[in-house]
């Protein structure tokens, strides 16, 4: 009955709200408008309450990643400036909903802010269609910014509520075109390729469909592109950890910056749009092009090696027969969980399952936990049963993780190993 309550109070709070809001721009006044929330001492919020204060609406979603990532460092900042700031998340799905998400995901901290829940006047307000999307509001109820989120840090609210301006990218929405070039003549193009600077939120797609026959990268930084180019489509797994070595003089011009509060202004110096397209003969060769076109244009020798270097080694024991599978019903409750993953399964659980399962499983969860190659010298090739805590899987914990899969008659061990890596320097 509370439920049913609920909804038929959200439902006369959006029908009181104008039936279509005017998208605002910078320097509007934020208007009376009364939106469904939670995690706030009422069941609605009107922005206009918030004056004598800076506001900074995070606009996020379920699927994305960099928002949960984000959510500590939204915490630690409300706590930080207190009154002087008040932080609220966005969404488009109901509070129920919401409550319903975070509870199955344990390990993304919600940040103790306010919630706006509304699909409708707020995306009419302030349009998007990427997140994360932060919309930044004045003491006087004025916008302010409207920009990723990667201009939110502790220098910019502290300028701000001083009185400051920034410098700061606007928002885009993105958009995607098949092409720079015009698509009217798409069908007499057989072969070209090209090189630009990243254009804002522009993401380059398919021209023909033929994915055998063309390559296409958006705003990708130079060492990106080379990743991409000698790796084929992770022939040699270049995109997995430990395996790009860096030996630039100065790689701030070819590598991702650390420092996220300049990704947008670095991406408009330093990132570029890669697309290139040949004839159905030539497919086999496509990356080949890529790379030459790529030498000739920048001052970066690449090349494929063999290092010695940091890894996760699995073994087998003489116990390794207890992994053999008794037989029975086949069942696999042994997925990672990560950031967005439910934890429906604290127990990973994998009954009469081919240890090869098993295997690409755990080195792509201790790859991403670790950050270094992982590797499986087992041999072990037949069906097998294994059960392993979440806290051993999901979180870094070594040690407990060492410890249950010594008792089917695997170690885990950090070893140095040859692996074949990309490095990249000055030519």
């Amino acid at each position: 009955m509370k439920r049913l309550f609920f909804a038929l109070y959200s439902a006369l709070l959006s029908t009181s709200n104008q039936s279509h809001a005017q998208e605002l721009q910078i320097g509007d006044t934020v208007p009376h408008i009364k939106f469904t929330a939670s995690h706030y001492k009422r069941d609605y919020i009107d922005l206009s309450e918030f004056k004598g204060k800076t506001t900074v609406l995070v606009f996020w979603s379920q699927v994305c990643i960099n928002c949960f990532k984000s959510f500590p460092k939204i915490d630690s900042l409300q706590k930080e400036f207190g009154d002087k700031v008040q932080f609220i998340l966005v969404d488009r799905d109901t509070p129920v909903e919401t409550e319903a998400f975070f509870k199955k995901r344990k390990r993304i901290l919600v940040p103790d802010v306010p919630m706006i829940h509304d699909a409708k006047v707020m995306p009419e307000l302030f349009p998007y269609n990427s997140v994360p999307f932060h919309v930044w509001i004045d003491k006087a109820g004025k916008v302010l910014y409207k920009t990723g989120g990667y201009s939110t840090n502790k220098e910019n609210l502290a300028t701000v509520i001083n009185g400051g301006k920034l410098k700061v990218l606007e928002y885009e929405p993105v958009y995607f075109k098949p092409s720079l070039f015009d698509t009217a003549y798409k069908n007499k193009l057989t072969y070209f390729s090209y090189l630009s600077r990243c254009i804002g939120n522009l993401h380059l797609s398919s021209l023909k469909e033929v994915y055998t026959e063309e390559l296409y990268f958006s705003c990708a930084a130079v060492a990106d592109l080379y990743i991409r180019a000698y790796d084929e489509d992770g022939k040699y797994k270049l995109n997995r950890p430990g395996r790009v070595r860096y030996l630039f003089r100065d790689p701030s011009r070819f590598v991702v910056p650390s420092d996220k509060s300049i990704f947008a202004e670095w991406l408009a110096s330093n990132a570029y749009n890669y697309h290139l397209l040949v004839p159905n003969e030539l497919s086999e060769k496509r990356f080949q092009i890529m790379r030459e076109e790529l030498n000739r244009v920048f001052p970066i020798k690449a090349q494929l090696v063999t290092r010695k270097i940091k890894c996760l080694v699995l073994k087998k024991t003489p116990e390794i027969g207890r992994l053999k599978t008794k037989g029975g019903e086949q069942m696999n409750h042994f997925n990672y969980s990560g950031i967005k993953t439910p934890e429906e399964y604290n127990e990973k659980v994998l009954i009469n399952i081919p240890y090869s399962e098993f295997s690409y499983i755990m080195i792509g969860s201790l790859e991403t936990t670790y950050n270094m190659p992982v590797l499986d010298f087992t041999g072990f090739q037949e069906n097998i049963d294994i059960r392993l805590s979440g806290d051993a899987i999901d979180v870094p914990n070594l040690p407990l993780l060492q410890k249950e899969l010594k008792m089917y008659g695997i170690t885990l061990e950090e070893k140095m190993c040859p692996i074949q890596i990309l490095e990249l320097r000055d030519k």
